[in-house]
């Protein structure tokens, strides 16, 4: 047998202590008596159910390292939407996206975060970002998962073109004011404008990628635009608990319980939207980010990881700029849904849609096993090899992530445009002064709501079929799909999908 390193015994020993309550300073849940103490990880195959070929890839490639020392085996599997995820056997840890997290935990599937994990220095739990410490982790105010990759939404745009004198002069002429990355979605909608008629010498080419295939990320930018007309960004300091609805009211009213989606802010989104398609072409490549990375668009909303491979493209190679995704010089009130304007700007992030969350499964055999090998994922040295790995990189999960500067340089960027990109990713995870950032639908049956929205955003944006009548019909159908559950039940997770008690 190969030997264990003494620090994994005695954290094995610790663990055992911890499983003994599995209350994780999170909750009281029984023990599991058939997790043995002492397991000889070298007999043992640790089977992690991945939904990607992306999270087995991750898994498989940063658990070999863990795998070798330990001498346990991994057996990465890949799940749908088969029967096989309700089998007794199906797997020992559970990797998904942060939306479905939800759907394990509220069905009591999962084993809660041994207090080991939370204040064991290794894992620094304390250090994780609260999106992932306060949110996305947790259901119930129950710690059950561990942050394998994180998000990172940004604006890219063709800074060349945007510095150009000429473009300057001329956009100035147009719009009476200056030429500069987007701020605002308004900005956003008078470069794309601008530069469809303008920026080729020879021919119009649409300044905008085609629209996005994929469902999420097609629901993503919707709400991304959405959430700063919708949602009022309220500071830090705000304490006052009578304005609770309208702090974290979003897809639904906590007052009322009904879907907000037909409210003037989605609705002005979604037109928004419908008039940014004059801007996009119709053919539909495999990713929309394709477009900019070939040089035949001006903008481009997408994650932090596109930045090498448009940086290793002879098409924009240091051509282009990075920036947050815009937000709004205006909203529309909560309760009145009247036209506000805030001019600061109102910039709202929408996060929690993407990255992976990963937790270990009540049904396993395994427990030790299995915390140790998420532990392992998901502490300070390999999650910044996780985070920082330029095929998928820039998802950060932990405050130490922005803390090691020298770790972006392989997104291969200058020393400047590096911090830039760094600066960007933080801003918009932890959004300094905004207390109130937009949280993706996570309740347990955030699928079905999201087919729906979905279905009413591609009749909006490719038949051109009303705003308001698309968004009113996701509405009707959402409350159908509601009133297949007790109320009580139904606002109960939407709350907890939001952190808050019932």
């Amino acid at each position: 047998m190969q030997q264990k390193s003494t620090t994994f015994i005695g954290f094995l020993s610790c663990l055992a202590v911890s499983l003994a309550g599995l209350a994780a300073g999170c909750g009281d849940k029984p023990s599991r008596k058939d997790s043995a103490p002492e397991e000889l990880l070298d007999r043992v195959t640790i089977k992690v159910a991945c939904p990607d070929a992306l999270a087995q890839q991750i898994v498989a490639s940063f658990g070999r390292g863990w795998s070798t020392r330990e001498g346990a085996k991994i057996d990465v599997v890949p799940y749908g939407d088969s029967g096989e995820v309700d089998k007794a056997d199906f797997a020992d840890i559970v990797v998904c996206k942060p939306p479905q997290f939800p759907s394990w935990a509220s069905k009591d599937k999962l084993l809660p975060v041994p207090k080991t994990f939370l204040q064991d220095q290794r894992h620094n739990w304390s250090d994780l970002l609260p999106l992932f410490r306060d949110k996305l982790l947790v259901w119930n105010r129950i710690a059950y998962g561990f942050a394998l990759l994180g998000e990172a939404p940004l604006c890219f745009y063709r800074r060349d073109l945007l510095e150009d004198s000429a473009h300057q002069q001329a956009f100035q002429r147009m719009h009476h004011h200056a030429l500069t990355p987007p701020t605002t979605w308004e900005q956003f909608q008078e470069i794309s404008e601008y530069f469809s008629s303008n920026w080729h010498p020879e021919q119009t080419i649409p300044a905008l990628p085609p629209l996005l295939g994929n469902d999420d990320d097609l629901e993503s930018e919707f709400y991304a635009v959405a959430a700063s007309y919708a949602r009022h960004a309220f500071d830090q300091e705000t304490q006052n608990t009578e304005i609770q609805a309208e702090v974290f009211s979003f897809h639904y009213d906590l007052r009322t319980g009904k879907p907000r989606i037909t409210g003037p802010g989605f609705v002005h989104a979604l037109k928004l939207l419908q008039d940014l398609q004059r801007f996009r072409p119709s053919t539909s490549p495999s990713n929309p980010a394709e477009a900019f990375q070939t040089g035949k668009s001006v903008l481009c909303l997408a994650e932090a990881f596109w930045t090498p491979r448009f940086q290793k493209s002879e098409s924009v190679k240091d051509k282009f700029g990075i920036c947050v995704v815009p937000g709004a010089n205006f909203y529309f009130d909560y309760q009145s849904g009247a036209k506000k304007d805030s001019p600061k700007g109102n910039r709202v992030p929408y996060l929690g849609a993407k990255g992976y969350v990963a937790a270990v499964l009540k049904n396993t055999k395994h427990a030790d096993g299995a915390f140790a090998l998420l532990g392992e994922l998901s502490s300070r040295e390999t999650s910044l090899q996780i985070v920082m790995d330029p095929q998928w990189g820039g998802g950060v999960t932990r405050g130490e992530h922005f803390r090691t500067p020298t770790s972006w340089y392989g997104f291969g960027l200058n020393a400047d445009r590096t911090v830039g990109l760094m600066n960007a990713v933080r801003t918009t995870l932890t959004h300094p002064g905004v207390k109130n950032p937009v949280l993706r639908l996570r309740t347990p049956d955030e699928a079905e709501h999201s087919r729906i929205l979905v279905k009413q955003l591609r009749a909006a944006l490719l038949e051109n079929k009303d705003a308001a009548a698309c968004l009113s019909e996701a509405a009707r159908e959402w409350e159908i799909l509601d009133k297949k559950r007790p109320p009580e039940e139904v606002r109960r997770d939407y709350l907890l999908s939001l952190g808050l008690q019932p």
